[in-house]
């Protein structure tokens, strides 16, 4: 998900990136070939209006006469317009006045003595006017070039651009889109796979891209440190594994033989006797000890399969309860059951009651008792919610109680030390192999609340 979100925002990014660049050169396409067209044009009109002036100042000067016939025949198209001001007496072809037609900064520049030449709009159209100083017959030559055909090509052009523009633009984002959706490819499928070694699925692993060296590369080096990770796992899970298994037989004769003095309390003076009650608790918290490390061990290992079962939640709950209440002799509050009542989930019949044996247990034996126990299910999950009446739980310490050893203080008010320290990381392994989640937060009116949460479906593990 996130990768095809990286590659939307990519391809957004891209397409504007792209649509800018693109316009810009066309725009700077359009506007380099109007100002060389314009250039041309002006310069050409410059050019005329010599050759124009020299013909009309030699025709004064030898006297050939008829200068409108001469004039007519300067103009080498129907775009341009030759006027000439001779002894004071304007020659024309036109029966606009120059004042109408030739632009002031013209005339004055060109009756100052100066060539002058200006581009300018006149009644909507556009137009060059060029001016030359007749020094030799005291006059002065206009020529007119008006520019409405060649704005005409400049309008044909600006469309082909913008035609060339919008299929080079299109095509651009059709294959960049394309290659970018190739690219990524690889990405979206290593990010899926980083994303099942962070969920616990330690099988999974990145397969070398062939055509991309940085992803074949990171590929290599992420699937050589996880291979190294389960490595280190499968080693600590063993290690532990054999340290549980090593302590059970001593373990088990050390059991049998407190038990026996336990027997024989009353024979004990009171020093004795406290000894040997003190050695039976510490005996019986190091055999729970290493029965949560040998499960925990287990778990990592992988060797601890599921036996899934389709229950009704509800009644499984009930059972679970009732029996938890009759083996430690505790007396726990009916089950509120919310939804449908004929609701059914596959669960592992062992492992939820191993749950709840741990939060019921720890809400019994360091909470102050358990105020309240619900089942609520939808179509998705089923919710499991045991409640205390113990202090609460400090935001702080919420994750961490589930962490194998820890004991917050805060978490829990305890008044002895006889706790391993690993029931919820207990509880958290199974809920976790029956593909559900486990919370916990605080309850109204006091205490804290630990909500199971587990799929109708199967399992995931």
């Amino acid at each position: 998900m996130r990768s095809r979100r990286l590659s939307s925002r990519l391809g957004f990014l891209s397409t504007i990136l792209l649509v800018a660049v693109t316009g810009l050169l066309a725009v700077v396409a359009f506007v380099g070939v109007r100002g060389i067209l314009l250039h041309e044009r002006s310069a050409s009109a410059l050019r005329q209006a010599h050759v124009g002036a020299a013909l009309v100042s030699n025709n004064v000067l030898t006297g050939g006469g008829n200068l409108p016939a001469l004039l007519a025949q300067i103009n080498s198209s129907s775009d341009t317009v030759s006027q000439a001001l001779i002894f004071g007496s304007w020659e024309s072809v036109t029966s606009l006045h120059p004042a109408q037609t030739i632009p002031l900064t013209v005339r004055a520049g060109t009756l100052a003595g100066h060539v002058t030449s200006l581009t300018t709009s006149w009644q909507g159209h556009s137009l060059v006017a060029v001016g030359i100083p007749l020094t030799t017959i005291n006059g002065s030559y206009f020529l007119l070039d008006n520019l409405d055909s060649l704005n005409h090509e400049l309008g044909n052009i600006a469309l082909v651009i913008a035609l060339g523009w919008l299929v080079v633009t299109v095509g651009g984002i059709v294959l960049m889109r394309r290659q970018l959706s190739t690219a990524l490819v690889p990405l979206e499928r290593a990010s899926a796979v980083v994303r099942a070694v962070a969920h616990g699925d330690t099988s999974q692993r990145i397969a070398p891209a062939a055509s991309t060296r940085e992803i074949d590369s990171l590929a290599q080096n992420f699937n050589a440190m996880v291979d190294s990770l389960v490595a280190q796992m499968q080693r600590d899970a063993n290690f532990a594994s054999d340290v549980s298994h090593e302590l059970r037989s001593p373990l088990t004769s050390l059991t049998a033989s407190v038990d026996r003095l336990a027997a024989r309390r009353d024979r004990l003076d009171d020093d004795s006797r406290q000894l040997v009650d003190s050695l039976q608790r510490d005996v019986a918290t190091f055999s729970g000890l290493v029965a949560d490390l040998l499960e925990l061990a287990q778990s990592d290992r992988g060797v601890d399969h599921l036996v899934l079962d389709e229950v009704n939640v509800h009644e499984l709950m009930d059972r679970c309860v009732a029996h938890i209440s009759k083996r430690d002799g505790v007396t726990l509050p009916p089950v509120t059951h919310d939804g449908d009542l004929d609701a059914t989930g596959v669960v592992d019949r062992r492992r939820f009651e191993r749950v709840m044996t741990n939060v019921i247990g720890n809400a019994v034996k360091y909470a102050g008792g358990v105020s309240e126990l619900r089942v609520q299910g939808d179509d998705h999950s089923v919710r499991f919610s045991v409640a205390d009446l113990g202090p609460g739980i400090a935001d702080e310490d919420r994750e961490r109680i589930f962490d194998r050893f820890y004991r917050g203080q805060s978490a829990f008010n305890r008044g002895d030390t006889t706790g391993t320290g690993l029931g919820l990381a207990l509880v958290r392994a199974h809920v976790q192999a029956l593909g559900g989640t486990v919370t916990v937060g605080n309850h109204s009116p006091r205490g804290a609340v630990f909500v199971i949460s587990l799929p109708r479906g199967s399992a995931t593990h």
